[in-house]
């Protein structure tokens, strides 16, 4: 018996192009949760543009931020965070000034861009709200304050190299042309996620979990039904165990008739 839901935000709840969240995806949270399903919400997003979902008439049961980072619940409260330590923002901030690669660090309130890329003007801007959280020109904000993830921009060669000079501590995962998202090695969305189930006594065999990218891989394998959306990667849905219609297509409502849960 499913027991819990776990879906991605942008390209699997959110259409990005036409800046909407879909409705059959809305109304398929509220009959979860109406059933007694755990709604769980899992984002490369920070929290303040995570909770954008709230608008909508949906309030989940948590809310995984920036790739696992920091969990916050229903009303917005932090309940669990795993941040980068200054040492290790310092060393990235001078590893990207030296190989021309763009930087954002996530905070739960605002981003703040170390070194601009024209990349991060599409990525950031999928929200109203999402312009007035970036804060450009400020370079040591983690002297005082811990990021809870961030951001590169840089092509595939630089991304690679990235990877191998900072691996086992931190790691850049291509999501959307040439940004990708920066997490400790330590922490993705199915590790934090896990966590947040197992406190509720909930299993891996009573979860399914929605993804569209590749920051979704070990979300799609460790939940017993990993469905990819149609329009997702194809590296993604080599992993899931269903791939589902596209987002726009109401994908997710048909995928959780296609299980029998809806």
């Amino acid at each position: 018996m499913i027991r819990a839901a776990v879906f991605d935000i942008d390209e699997t709840l959110y259409d990005g192009q036409n800046k909407r969240f879909i409705p059959s995806a809305i109304e398929a949270l509220k009959k979860l949760q109406a059933k007694g399903v755990r709604v769980v919400l899992a984002t490369g997003r920070p929290p303040l543009t995570a909770v954008v979902i709230l608008r909508e008439g949906v309030i989940p049961d948590a809310i995984v931020c920036a790739n696992g980072h920091l969990v916050i619940d229903g009303e917005g409260k932090i309940v669990k965070e795993y941040t980068f330590d200054t040492e290790l923002v310092s060393e990235v901030y001078d590893y990207c000034k030296g190989h021309d690669i763009g930087l954002l660090w996530k905070y739960p309130d605002k981003v703040y861009e170390y070194i601009h890329k024209p990349v991060f003007e599409n990525f950031y801007h999928k929200t109203k709200s999402s312009r007035s959280m970036i804060v450009k020109g400020v370079t040591d904000i983690h002297k005082t304050r811990c990021p809870d993830g961030g951001n590169l921009g840089c092509g595939d060669e630089a991304l690679a190299a990235f990877n191998a000079h900072f691996r086992g501590r931190c790691v850049g995962v291509r999501i959307d042309g040439e940004s990708s998202d920066l997490m400790l090695s330590s922490v993705n969305k199915m590790r934090t996620t896990a966590e947040v189930l197992t406190e509720w006594g909930i299993r891996d065999s009573e979860c399914i979990a929605f993804g569209d990218n590749q920051n979704d891989r070990e979300m799609l394998v460790y939940a017993g039904i990993g469905v990819c959306m149609g329009n997702g990667c194809k590296e993604l849905k080599a992993f899931a165990d269903y791939v589902t219609d596209d987002l726009q297509n109401d994908g997710i409502a048909k995928a959780l008739a296609h299980f029998g849960i809806l």
